[in-house]
């Protein structure tokens, strides 16, 4: 909340925005790192291509993707991205109550709706929804 109130210009200090969020009720919950679990499917890992060179020269040479939790209460969603690396533009997002294939599926179908996609490397971390066999083929 801090950051985001210094990037609008503002300056304020952590403390006086954590004492305000407090008398307003508004704290965000600490939520605890949830335990990894091996489902026994199995998975392709990629090869590392990329190589830490994360400028593009041109649209749609290199796209980053990855899953984030959004909590809404007791609520969790799944935000799914792709940006492109030329002008970090965000091209695809989707939102799913689950994450899913389906959920990779449906944003990278979605990115390359309209676009000319040949040969765009996709840079993802190695998440069970990205190394399975139907996202790899």
């Amino acid at each position: 909340m801090t950051a985001t109130l210094r990037k609008m210009g503002l300056c304020v200090n952590h403390k006086k925005v954590l004492r305000i969020m407090r008398q307003n009720h508004i704290l965000s919950k600490v939520r605890r790192k949830k335990k990894k679990y091996i489902n026994g499917a199995e998975s392709m890992v990629a090869p590392h291509r990329l190589e830490r060179q994360f400028d593009a020269s041109r649209p749609n040479e290199k796209w980053f993707t990855d899953v984030t939790y959004l909590l809404f209460g007791e609520r969790t969603l799944y935000l799914s991205t792709i940006m492109d690396a030329f002008n970090r533009e965000i091209i695809s997002c989707v939102i799913s109550e689950s994450q899913t294939l389906t959920l990779a599926m449906k944003t990278l179908k979605q990115a390359m709706r309209g676009r000319k996609v040949k040969d765009v490397l996709l840079h993802l971390d190695q998440g069970s929804i990205y190394t399975a066999k139907e996202f790899q083929a």
